[in-house]
C-alpha cells in the first residue's frame, strides 16, 4: 500500500474546511450570534471536531473507492467524479451561508448536497461496501448544523 495516495485523498477536503473555518471565524462573533437558533443545538466549539471528523472520514471513503477501482480508472469515474461534486457542494455552504448571509441559497444547496451524496451512495455501492455504509451517518451529521440553521434570520 502506498501512503501518498492515502494522504493526499485524506487531506484534500481539509482545504476547503480550512478556507470555511476563515470564513466562519470573524462570522461566529458577530453575525452569528444574532441568528434565533434552536436551544438543542450544539455548541460553536464542537463544530470544528465534528467537521475535521467528517472531512476525513469522507476523504479515507474516497481513498478506499479508489483502491478497490485501482487508481483513477474508468470504474473510478462515477463514485469519486460524484464525490467530488458533494464535496464541492459541502465546501460552498459556508461561503453562502456565513460569508453572504445567504439562508434561502444555503437551503437549495443543501437540497442539492442531499442528491449529490444519493448518488455518490448509489454508485460507491458497487464498488466498495463499507464506503457507501458510512455515507448515511456522515451526511446525517454533514446536514445537521446546516439544517439547524433554515430559515432562522435575525431576531
Amino acid at each position: 500500500m502506498s501512503w501518498l495516495p492515502m494522504l493526499c485523498l485524506t487531506a484534500l477536503p481539509h482545504l476547503g474546511g480550512l478556507y470555511g473555518g476563515y470564513i466562519t471565524r470573524k462570522q461566529v462573533k458577530t453575525w452569528y450570534p444574532t441568528l434565533n437558533k434552536p436551544p438543542w443545538r450544539p455548541p460553536n466549539s464542537a463544530l470544528p471536531i465534528v467537521w475535521t471528523t467528517l472531512y476525513t472520514g469522507m476523504e479515507y471513503g474516497s481513498y478506499l473507492v479508489w483502491m478497490e477501482c485501482g487508481g483513477f480508472t474508468e470504474d473510478a469515474v462515477a463514485p469519486l467524479g460524484l464525490y467530488t461534486l458533494q464535496l464541492a457542494l459541502n465546501w460552498a455552504w459556508t461561503p453562502i451561508f456565513f460569508g453572504a448571509h445567504k439562508l434561502k441559497m444555503a437551503l437549495i444547496k443543501i437540497v442539492m448536497l442531499t442528491g449529490a451524496v444519493g448518488a455518490t451512495m448509489a454508485s460507491g455501492q458497487s464498488h466498495y461496501q463499507p464506503a457507501p455504509d458510512t455515507l448515511p451517518g456522515m451526511a446525517v451529521l454533514g446536514h445537521l448544523p446546516q439544517l439547524l440553521h433554515l430559515e432562522r434570520e435575525p431576531g
